[in-house]
């Protein structure tokens, strides 16, 4: 994965539905670095980047808000 110059920025975003978001980027040549993740502290976790690129943390969260 390519870094944007230099990468002084990189954002986290929680996302609904990480998987399906994964894979559209995939389908449309999106810099994914792959398949989400699960983390023992149980997010899924996925990195990508912005078309500068610049890292982005896309991030699911287990637990959904009530």
């Amino acid at each position: 994965m390519r870094v944007g110059l230099p990468a002084t920025l990189a954002l986290r975003v929680y996302v609904a539905g990480l998987h399906g978001l994964c894979a559209r980027l995939i389908a449309r040549g999106g810099p994914a670095a792959g398949w989400p993740a699960n983390e023992p502290w149980g997010e899924r976790v996925a990195w990508a980047q912005d078309p500068e690129g610049y890292p982005l943390t896309l991030i699911e969260s287990a637990a959904t808000p009530d």
